[in-house]
């Protein structure tokens, strides 16, 4: 009987650190989950590439640290550098969508044409050229953004 006694105290702690570590990450993570949502939904992975992967590196410490019962202030501090890097990266896609939307236009039509397949290897050249201007853009280099993106248009185009 006591054996019986003492599992049920040990499921109920449990459960009760379970219910707790799930508030604790909603009260932690609510935010970030919303503005990574928003983030996805915009394609700022694609747009904003080193951004986008240093918000889901401190985005997965948090994850990791909470899981492990780690400090509550560590993944505070992850969680806002996250945030920090997915805000950011939201931003540089509103920027590039705006001032290089001709060659993300092009960049559509060539996938709906299935360039990716028919055409690999101006697409591989393309897609250089468009990974190169992403990355200026994230540098606030316009300029040479410009001029990747232009070479990357005309790729698609072919």
């Amino acid at each position: 009987m006591n054996r019986l006694k003492l599992l049920f105290v040990i499921i109920l702690v449990f459960g009760i650190t379970l219910v707790a570590q799930e508030s604790m990450r909603g009260q932690l993570f609510n935010e970030v989950d919303q503005v990574l949502k928003k983030a996805n939904e915009e394609k700022a992975s694609l747009y904003s590439p080193q951004n986008y992967k240093k918000g889901m590196t401190s985005y997965q410490n948090a994850k990791t640290r909470l899981n492990k019962g780690g400090n509550i202030n560590d993944i505070r501090e992850y969680v806002n550098e996250a945030q920090g890097y997915f805000d950011k990266a939201i931003y540089i896609t509103n920027l590039v969508k705006i001032t290089l939307a001709t060659a993300l236009e092009s960049r559509e039509a060539a996938l709906s044409a299935k360039a990716d397949v028919y055409a690999e290897e101006p697409w591989k050249e393309a897609e250089e050229y468009f990974n190169r201007a992403m990355e200026n853009m994230e540098d606030s280099d316009l300029d040479d953004a410009h001029d990747y993106a232009g070479k990357a248009e005309t790729l698609y185009r072919k």
